[in-house]
């Protein structure tokens, strides 16, 4: 009790600090936490914490031992039994509380099971204060007869956990259909047991229908997976598929399952369309930021132009699951866009069919692929295959190419120069840049050249600047060595120039 005191006495001052939504917006001010705070829940904690206090003095009282058989310890007793009755409305808070807790859940499945979970429970208290409060109604000495003395006292039962377990079958038999020994034998007894059955028909339903709504959410979070396996039964059956291949399929299909886990979309989610459009791309700009400004120029090109890359985050990004096995792209095909990857591993491969070497590289989470489409005309070296289920987000050229046309020549200046350089670098060497190519050494320069070097913009300052420093940190690297740590693949090509056509 003394630890239950102190922890609720000592979080009104806490509260005080705790910011609270306002409008979509996190309040942190001191003075407005402080107002929210005294005109809502500070006048409720006072009361509740003043009850706490009350009782722990009075039990302190009791310990004294002095007077216990005046009148006044009689009524001191009863005044102990109204104030605990009372403590009980900080469910009342409780319950807020409980509502916070489950918006951080982020299972769908442990979300139902809680609401069926507290359900329950809240079932099973009230089964409990009125098993309590008919056993109180039973023990009245205003009447001669009455069901305690009928089914305990006249037959000898002393034991009090049997009264109580008798009191709780009365009670839970009041919600259900079910019958007992136990009947009223008194007016207040019979206007009881009445008012308990018009009580339980109301709420008892409502509970069931409660139940009842959330497990079939429960069964509806694998409905459309159930339908597709009872269809693929159908079709084992219509065609005949031996007992061998269906049982590899099976087992191939369920492992897929389990791990292909797909990672919730912001165009899954309709209700955000609802936000007004500085909250949604400040949204997106906590969700996506930290993944694109991995890039150096795009770490840049925010510092500086923060609300044309909320454009980006906005226009030009679409979110991209792809399942174990599946391709993300294939030799030849043109590219319009820029991936970054989320989670998972991909397999990329090097056929060789354009004078490559075959080979074969690993890329994993934190790296991006296919820059190269952002500044020229790009068709893909090499196959994407997924080794584990992968998100992406995909970066649309076109719309990025119309975010970078609306701003100023001045505000642009920085990712025309990087474009220029990074044309220029490689039109000198084709045979380094693949769809994986993502030497951080060299963009990071490439980018510090463009946005914090002070040159001309004219082609032959940019072309001696690429020619020389880029060059020269070439040179200083080891190529084999930035293969095996970045899964580059850098085998030697025989790129054509038309193959660089400048967007």
């Amino acid at each position: 009790a003394w630890l239950a005191t102190i922890f609720w006495s000592a979080d009104i001052p806490y509260c005080f600090v705790v910011g609270f939504h306002s409008e979509g917006v996190i309040e942190m001010r001191v003075r407005k936490i402080a107002s929210n705070y005294i005109k809502t829940w500070l006048p409720f904690d006072l009361l509740v914490i003043g009850i706490d206090w009350s009782l722990t003095i009075t039990s302190l009282i009791e310990d004294d031992g002095s007077n216990k058989d005046g009148i006044g310890f009689v009524r001191l007793g009863k005044t102990v039994k109204f104030l605990r009755l009372v403590r009980l409305l900080r469910l009342w808070k409780a319950h807020s509380v409980m509502n916070e807790l489950f918006d951080r859940i982020q299972s769908e499945w442990c979300v139902i099971m809680l609401g069926i979970s507290k359900l329950l429970l809240l079932i099973l208290f009230m089964v409990h204060v009125i098993a309590c409060g008919w056993y109180a109604i039973g023990t009245l000495k205003d009447n001669e007869f009455n069901w305690v003395q009928t089914n305990f006292d006249d037959k000898g039962r002393t034991d009090l956990m049997y009264k109580y377990l008798t009191s709780l079958h009365w009670s839970i038999t009041q919600f259900t259909p079910a019958g007992m020994e136990v009947v009223p034998q008194n007016s207040a007894e019979r206007l009881t047991s009445v008012l308990v059955i018009v009580f339980a028909m109301v709420t008892f339903s409502s509970f069931i229908s409660a139940i009842t709504n959330a497990m079939n959410q429960l069964r509806n979070l694998n409905r459309e997976r159930n339908e597709q396996l009872a269809v693929l039964r159908r079709y084992f059956s219509e065609n005949r598929i031996p007992t061998g291949l269906m049982g590899r399929i099976w087992a191939s299909l369920q492992q897929a399952m389990g791990r292909s886990k797909r990672r919730v979309h912001e165009r899954d989610i309709a209700i955000l369309q609802l936000l007004p459009w500085n909250l949604k791309t400040e949204l997106q700009e906590e969700v996506y930021a930290p993944i694109l400004t991995a890039h150096p120029l795009f770490m840049h090109y925010s510092s500086m132009l923060k609300m044309q890359m909320r454009k980006i985050y906005q226009n030009s990004l679409r979110e991209v699951s792809l399942g174990i096995g599946q391709e993300l792209f294939n030799f030849g095909e043109g590219s319009e866009t820029m991936y970054f990857v989320l989670t998972g591993v991909l397999a990329y491969r090097e056929d060789g069919t354009d004078g490559r070497m075959p080979s074969q590289s690993m890329v994993s989470a934190g790296h991006w692929l296919c820059e190269p489409a952002l500044w020229v005309s790009w068709k893909h070296t090499g196959q994407v295959v997924a080794t584990t289920h992968c998100e992406f987000i995909a970066l649309q050229v076109s719309e990025v190419h119309k975010v970078f046309g609306q701003g100023s020549y001045s505000q642009d200046c920085g990712v025309r120069k990087y474009a220029k350089i990074f044309y220029r670098y490689f039109q000198e060497q084709p045979e380094v840049l693949t769809d994986i190519w993502s030497d951080l050494d060299i963009i990071n320069e490439m980018a510090f050249r463009a946005f914090e070097d002070d040159y001309s913009d004219d082609e032959s300052s940019d072309f001696e600047i690429t020619g020389a420093s880029l060059q020269e940190l070439r040179k200083q690297k080891d190529v084999r060595q930035v293969m095996k740590t970045r899964g580059s693949g850098m085998q030697g090509s025989n790129l054509t120039s038309s193959s660089f056509d400048p967007r």
